[in-house]
């Protein structure tokens, strides 16, 4: 929002200067209330020194204006000790400012975005334009409990097709539950004889940097027919999912169309907070097509530090950066049930738009 003089120019403005008589510190000499500053974190040294004029006078001078004589801390380390105390304002990581949660719609446009290091990363592996900006934001104001936060989850949630025939649909949305941020990522592939092509060669989602992705392959057999499987890589190793995969135990399949949907059950990453499923089932009137509907969901964490493991770990390539958590826990508390059928994962419009799907 501004640099840090200009920020600490204003702070000084808002200085009390008889703020100290009402505590007890304003019975210790001056000489002792720096001693006792040396035993502080630098940053919240300085955060100290902006309580009231009397300790801005002792303490600016070592902690804020000179930049020897005390161990060096982050520009954004210091914010976050002073956005405690502003309850309209975030301490953002990327830029080392503070955001105004008043103007929250900008942080989800790609000229004004200042995660942008990460921003590809997370349209990648989280969702598309995503902003861990809004998320900060979203998690002060459920903190904050006094203020909705339903605003900003929805600027956070995504809805788009990728050709006009609507035979690609990715969809995000997100929850918060337990005190951390969850998100729901469904990629949608219909694919039948006439876009196969495009099925095998551009589809892919991507999981999160430990699985890569899920994509498709289309297999010709002998007999002149097609067949139509996912897989994603994972150690090395490629797990196909097909027609064929058997029935699992996190969902009770039923109805008309019970024979032809498959699900390869819920997995976990050993690394990261990530869950998913492969669903498969098929389409079209004549059921001569097939849709694979691919569904992740990660914690994200509480949102307080972008060094949070559980934030980190989503997007850090190259390095890996462990997270425990309970199978089926992320999964579950998205969804306010253990056991997950497909058809509460769809609307019952979206299942009625695959289900009469033109091939």
């Amino acid at each position: 929002m501004a640099p840090l003089e200009t920020l600490l120019s204003i702070f000084k403005r808002r200085l009390k200067p008889d703020a100290l008589e009402s505590s007890s510190l304003s019975k210790l000499p001056p000489e002792l209330l720096a001693h006792i500053a040396t035993f502080l974190p630098a940053a919240s040294a300085a955060s100290f020194a902006l309580c009231c004029t009397p300790v801005y006078a002792l303490l600016a001078i070592p902690y804020l204006k000179c930049k020897r004589g005390h161990h060096p801390f982050k520009t954004s380390e210091f914010l976050s000790l002073l956005e405690r105390d502003l309850k309209d304002y975030i301490a953002c990581y990327h830029c080392a400012k503070l955001h105004t949660i008043k103007f929250d719609r900008k942080h989800i446009l790609d000229s004004s975005r200042c995660d942008s290091r990460v921003s590809h990363l997370i349209d990648k592996y989280i969702g598309f334009k995503f902003s861990h900006v809004v998320f900060q934001m979203a998690m002060k104001r459920h903190r904050q409990g006094s203020y909705s936060c339903w605003p900003l989850l929805r600027l956070l949630d995504t809805d788009k097709f990728s050709t006009k025939q609507h035979d690609f649909r990715e969809t995000s949305s997100v929850k918060i539950a337990n005190g951390t941020l969850i998100a729901r990522h469904r990629s949608t592939f219909i694919i039948h004889r006439g876009n196969d092509g495009k099925f095998s060669k551009y589809w892919v989602t991507f999981i999160c940097p430990h699985f890569s992705y899920v994509r498709g392959r289309v297999i010709h057999l002998p007999n002149g027919k097609a067949e139509y499987r996912m897989f994603h890589k994972s150690k090395g190793n490629e797990v196909e999912y097909g027609p064929g995969v058997a029935k699992c135990d996190c969902c009770a399949h039923g109805g008309e169309d019970d024979v032809s949907t498959t699900c390869s059950g819920l997995i976990q990453c050993d690394y990261c907070a990530t869950e998913f499923r492969v669903d498969s089932m098929a389409v079209g009137r004549r059921k001569e097509g097939r849709a694979f509907i691919i569904t992740r969901w990660k914690n994200l964490g509480e949102g307080k530090s972008v060094d949070d493991p559980s934030w980190s770990a989503h997007v850090t390539e190259g390095e890996v950066v462990q997270t425990h958590f309970v199978a089926g826990s992320i999964c579950a508390a998205f969804e306010g049930k253990e056991e997950v059928e497909l058809a509460s994962l769809l609307t019952r419009m979206e299942r009625t738009r695959l289900l009469k799907f033109r091939c």
